[in-house]
């Protein structure tokens, strides 16, 4: 959990005993561990990863195929992706960086639509038509992704 930038995540942690509770507390994480027939109170190091490297993060939305969805469609022009999202700072659409009002960085994030536009033909009908992707260590929400284009059958 980091507090100054509003971001919590899940990670995978490994002791010797059993974990049985978990608690946030300003900028600092307890756990209560149980070791044998003893339980202990622990904290964990707010500089543990201080050492300024960053940890792998990436995120993949994508949409469903044009004919798993039922279409018989040989191919697809994408002409625009909108992407309706809350409270996030930057992602890709199809590669592209979507264009996010620089007045989002300063607080927690735009809200509204973001959009990346022509993106061209996809011969292969049977892969997701858009996809979303981030590799910044910062939060999205994506509430719903409209596509606009055409396809031929």
């Amino acid at each position: 959990h980091n507090a100054a930038l509003n971001i919590s995540a899940w990670s995978a942690y490994q002791t010797r005993g059993q974990f049985i509770s978990v608690a946030v507390l300003g900028d600092y994480t307890y756990i209560v561990v149980r070791r044998g027939d003893k339980y202990w109170l622990e904290k964990f190091s707010s500089d543990a990863l201080s050492d300024g490297d960053s940890l792998p993060f990436s995120v993949l939305a994508s949409g469903v195929p044009l004919r798993a969805s039922g279409h018989n469609a040989a191919r697809a022009r994408v002409r625009r992706v909108t992407a309706r999202v809350m409270d996030t700072r930057s992602l890709l659409i199809n590669g592209v960086c979507a264009d996010i009002p620089n007045a989002a960085q300063g607080n927690s994030g735009y809200n509204g639509d973001v959009h990346v536009s022509q993106l061209g033909w996809a011969r292969d009908t049977s892969v997701a038509p858009w996809a979303i992707t981030s590799d910044d260590q910062l939060p999205i929400t994506i509430q719903s992704v409209t596509i606009y284009g055409n396809y031929t059958i």
